[in-house]
């Protein structure tokens, strides 16, 4: 199984694991964009936690200094990296999927990326992995609300 550091989003091997296993997570990360940006995109991975019953982890990345910009909400099943443990990184075992959506993008993921969000049944596509991370600097929530599995 792949051991992602979602503090320094490098791959190390640590164990034990800092994290409830029996959990399942979106971790946002926060590109470095404005404030619109980030707000979007905080907002469709909040919606994407919601329809795959994940808990949401925020990570503010290079954006150390935005996440003073923000007061977030307190809402459960939505939790700030690293306050998120005791500890100064967060570690993950088992299976990530990594979902890169980002405007001027023209990788060989982009497709994928989109067939999962617009047309797959979340719940079964993301099944497997423990984590989902995300990465993006666009409002990909309508992609979400138009997919044919998601409840109206």
């Amino acid at each position: 199984p792949e051991i992602v550091d979602i503090v320094s989003g490098g791959v190390v091997v640590v164990s034990p694991p800092v994290v409830d296993e029996s959990k399942k997570y979106i971790v946002c990360y926060n590109p470095h964009v404005g404030l619109g940006n980030l707000a979007v995109v905080m907002v469709s991975a909040h919606m994407l936690a919601k329809l795959t019953g994940r808990t949401l982890l925020l990570h503010w990345n290079v954006n150390s200094v935005s996440r003073h910009a923000f007061k977030l909400k307190e809402l459960p099943g939505v939790r700030l990296l690293p306050d998120y443990s005791d500890k100064s990184e967060v570690v993950f075992s088992g299976p990530v999927k990594h979902l890169y959506l980002f405007h001027m993008m023209n990788s060989e993921n982009l497709g994928e990326v989109l067939e999962t969000l617009g047309c797959s049944d979340l719940q079964q596509s993301l099944s497997r992995y423990q984590v989902v991370t995300v990465s993006s600097n666009l409002f990909f929530a309508p992609l979400l609300k138009v997919n044919p599995h998601v409840p109206e």
